[in-house]
């Protein structure tokens, strides 16, 4: 298997702080989401991954994709400023076993 981060983006962490709580830096973070479909001063990040066979090198499997990190959560970690990366690696590792447990089925 071959995975590689991509596109890795930390959050600003004082600014998406003060526009998380303010209410016109909220306002304008939304209005710049619904627009670019990112908020502002948000982390973001991407993979990709490949699974190959060990013999024969052929591949089975393989994935692009990017996440952008959002003003709530609902666990509030916004003084980390690699919350979102964080969330992002969680997010696929589930997606890899998900998928590793139906292909084992199969």
């Amino acid at each position: 298997m071959r995975i590689a981060l991509t596109q890795v983006d930390r959050s600003n962490v004082p600014l998406d702080t003060v526009s998380t709580v303010v209410p016109i830096g909220l306002a304008i973070s939304s209005l710049k989401a619904a627009i670019t479909g990112k908020h502002s001063f948000v982390g973001a990040d991407g993979i990709e991954a490949e699974l190959l066979e060990s013999q024969t090198g052929k591949r089975l499997a393989a994935a692009v994709d990017h996440r952008v990190g959002n003003k709530v959560t609902g666990e509030f970690n916004k003084f980390d400023e690699w919350h979102t990366v964080k969330d992002s690696i969680d997010y696929w590792t589930q997606n890899l076993q998900d998928f590793l447990a139906e292909q084992r089925a199969k």
